[in-house]
């Protein structure tokens, strides 16, 4: 799945192994790599299908720079146990009601349908989400209120028991925190250049934090780029956020 999605073969063999099998397996990793290029050939060669998510090759942040990774690190860090607490007691809570189950999947529809109005950007997963935050034209305040909203909405869809998706929220939500974090980072004097860094990064960190994947993390974003030269600022924000 993450192989067809990303364009990312080896993020999936290595997800595979470091968080669904949880051990290193050399009959399991065969027949990850397997199904994982198999899935890559399908979707390109088959159906002509571009990846998700795909970013241009990263300018590379100077090493003076560098003490706004780990700041990013620690930032996706509360925010994927922000995360993870959400949806966690969302769905406790819910569960302790006693509501006829119609209830909380009336409130998640509802909601659903008022952002799909109002606030257009934060409807689906957020791949729409990640690809507008791009372009980094919004307000930091702004950029807050979505991440706020984003949080919210996606604790009482979760919380509904109606089956749905969690892998593009969480990036989606890494993406706003990294961001609102680069806006920051630009008025202390980083180049604007580099903001796109802080987004991409960002959601490397929040999917390390959440899902406990750090490896998978770092691959994830190579494959997305297509270039290994942000590893030492990457693995500085994954470990920090892991941590």
């Amino acid at each position: 799945g993450l192989s067809a999605a990303f364009g990312a073969p080896l993020a999936g063999v290595c997800f595979a192994l470091e968080e669904a099998h949880k051990n290193f397996s050399y009959y399991v990793l065969l027949g990850c790599m397997l199904s994982s290029v198999v899935a890559d050939f399908i979707t390109k060669i088959v159906f002509g299908m571009e990846p998700s998510l795909q970013f241009r090759e990263l300018d590379l942040l100077p090493l003076e720079d560098y003490w706004a990774f780990v700041l990013l690190g620690l930032a996706v860090g509360v925010s994927g146990v922000i995360f993870n607490q959400g949806i966690l007691r969302t769905k406790a809570f819910i569960g302790k009601q006693k509501l006829p189950s119609f209830v909380p999947m009336a409130l998640a529809f509802l909601l659903s349908a008022g952002i799909s109005i109002y606030l257009p950007i934060l409807a689906g997963g957020g791949h729409e989400t990640i690809m507008d935050l791009k372009t980094g034209d919004m307000a930091i305040l702004f950029l807050v209120f979505l991440l706020l909203v984003k949080y919210i909405f996606t604790f009482i869809c979760f919380g509904s028991n109606v089956p749905g998706g969690i892998f593009f929220p969480l990036l989606a939500i890494g993406a706003l925190v990294g961001s609102i974090m680069g806006k920051i980072f630009i008025g202390l004097g980083v180049d604007q250049s580099f903001y796109v860094n802080f987004v991409v990064l960002a959601m490397a960190g929040h999917f390390a934090a959440i899902v406990k994947a750090p490896l998978t993390g770092l691959i994830l974003i190579f494959e997305m780029t297509g270039s290994m030269s942000q590893f030492l600022g990457l693995a500085l924000v994954v470990l920090v956020a892991t941590v």
